[in-house]
């Protein structure tokens, strides 16, 4: 499957659609990564934008992200809450390509959400999953692996995550006819010294693209995830796992940009008993312009897939800012 993305991508480095005109991208997704606390460990993707900075300008975004998870099955329980600040910086190298670093800062443990959680799933009327019949407020990882012998991971608490470093290069930016394309790469560093991250380098490459529908925008992604670092704290890794994102965007105003849309990623974990092979995860979310170059952005995102291997609930609120440094 990899070596099938890798050629693809060679195909459009080699032979970039001519055509160009207008932009083929609104503001974009709201980008957030998963952190369902067994996946949060490694490098994952977001749904995001083909669109690349313009050359010497620069983007600085702070994000904050929230989520909580109660997942369970006769051989595992995972209860736990994670908190997220990240800070990433973007500069537009040539007309082209962009670099950028990512720095998160991140937090996991008991939490204090599960009781809110649990009036929200009252208040509609939605499954509890086992919710109250454990303490609330808990952190628990355990159960068992394929081979029978107990798990447990101990490790929570507040660490510098894996430092990321991107690279983007838009390959077209499209036309009336074609869509705009990118490629991305992501490299995430063995920079966090406990086991709440990965100890040697991951490595991503993303495939980007997006079509203007009038005030609509339809944007499409896959991308391949490959883990040096394979085992971290019992827990076993795949080496190789893709992830696909499709989603829609309204451009409501000039000033306004609502977006939803859909993320799937393959298996990760691949040693706990009877723990789901995917995840699937809906995001809604908005963006709002307070002037040309600064965005304030509000997502929601709920698991609609494999209730008991994903996050239940994530929250993200952003600041996202544009300057010259030319």
């Amino acid at each position: 499957m990899y070596k099938a993305f890798l050629s693809l991508i060679i195909f459009l480095l080699a032979f970039p659609a001519q055509a160009e005109q207008g932009d083929q991208w609104g503001y974009g997704p709201v980008e957030i990564f998963n952190h369902y606390p067994l996946a949060a460990p490694h490098a994952t993707w977001s749904q995001t934008s083909p669109e690349v900075l313009d050359q010497g300008e620069a983007s600085a975004r702070a994000s904050f992200s929230w989520g909580n998870t109660y997942g369970s099955k006769d051989s595992y329980r995972i209860d736990a809450e994670t908190r997220e600040l990240r800070l990433e910086f973007d500069y537009g190298v040539t007309p082209r390509f962009e670099l950028g670093v990512d720095l998160p800062l991140f937090w996991r443990g008991g939490g204090v959400l599960d009781e809110a959680i649990d009036g929200w799933h009252d208040f509609f009327d939605m499954p509890e999953g086992g919710r109250p019949d454990v303490p609330a407020d808990q952190f628990f990882l355990g159960g068992l692996q394929d081979s029978t012998a107990p798990f447990r991971v101990h490790e929570d608490g507040t660490t510098l995550g894996n430092v990321a470093l991107q690279a983007k290069y838009l390959v077209t930016k499209g036309s009336d006819t074609f869509p705009a394309v990118s490629l991305e790469g992501r490299v995430a560093l063995p920079t966090t010294k406990t086991n709440l991250g990965h100890g040697s380098v991951d490595t991503t490459l993303g495939l980007v693209a997006s079509k203007r529908f009038g005030s609509f925008f339809l944007y499409t992604g896959a991308s391949w995830i490959y883990y040096s670092d394979t085992e971290i704290s019992q827990i076993r890794y795949e080496s190789h796992h893709a992830e696909l994102f499709a989603a829609l965007e309204y451009e409501l105003s000039s000033a306004w940009y609502i977006q939803t849309g859909v993320i799937w990623s393959g298996e990760t974990v691949n040693n706990i008993s009877q723990h789901p092979n995917h995840s699937l995860y809906w995001d809604f979310s908005a963006a709002y312009l307070i002037d040309q170059k600064t965005a304030f952005e509000l997502l929601v995102r709920e698991n609609i897939s494999a209730a008991r291997g994903t996050i239940d609930v994530d929250f993200l609120l952003g600041l996202n800012h544009r300057f010259s440094l030319s």
